[in-house]
């Protein structure tokens, strides 16, 4: 596994985990809007994908349905992260 596809709408944890995977010797690419998420992730030829949004537009589970209703994507393992970052002090 050296391809890891972070789908996120621009997070600080984001920047983190891409970082902390680049650091292992893992090709991180990132995306940063779930309905263009599609595109890529058929172009991508990821091995790993990990969804953590807050985009209000789209939900990660509608995103993960339809990565797994195409045929090429369908295998591919998915990790859906939940993300509490607050812009309230």
């Amino acid at each position: 596994m050296d391809k890891v596809m972070l789908i996120d709408n621009g997070t600080k944890i984001a920047s983190f985990i891409s970082r902390c995977l680049t650091r292992n010797g893992l090709d991180v690419i990132t995306v940063s809007d779930l309905k263009g998420s599609i595109f890529k992730v058929q172009a991508g030829d990821a091995d790993i994908i990990i969804i953590n949004s807050t985009d209000t537009g789209q939900s990660t589970y509608d995103v993960c349905k339809r990565i797994r209703s195409i045929q090429e994507t369908d295998s591919i393992p998915i990790l859906l992260m939940g993300d509490s970052e607050s812009t309230t002090s």
